[in-house]
């Protein structure tokens, strides 16, 4: 079992430290209390922009929030866009992704 402390408490931490409440965060991101509670007990994560918003307003750099959740949190992001894409729209998507891992 994992010390690590994850992105929700992490969030949470971080916006009681700078004396908000939920309702206050979500003020500021124009997204529902509901939602930041959600974020805080991970049952749902922000996409990538969501949380360079959150670091922005909470006063903290995104490694420190993330640490080395960053690459799940992307890749997360893009399981969710690939929602509702027809086969063929996916197939380029990887077709994509090969090309892109050529460049390395």
């Amino acid at each position: 079992m994992s010390n690590e402390v994850s992105l929700g408490i992490k969030i949470k931490q971080a916006r009681v430290g700078k004396g908000l409440n939920q309702g206050e965060l979500a003020d500021k991101l124009r997204i529902s209390q509901a939602a930041i509670s959600m974020f805080e007990k991970d049952q749902r994560q922000p996409t990538p922009k969501m949380l360079d918003q959150i670091c922005e307003i909470l006063e903290i750099e995104k490694k420190e929030l993330v640490g080395e959740e960053e690459e799940n949190i992307e890749k997360n992001a893009l399981m969710r866009n690939l929602k509702g894409l027809t086969p063929e729209e996916i197939r380029k998507i990887n077709e994509f992704a090969e090309f892109l891992k050529t460049k390395k």
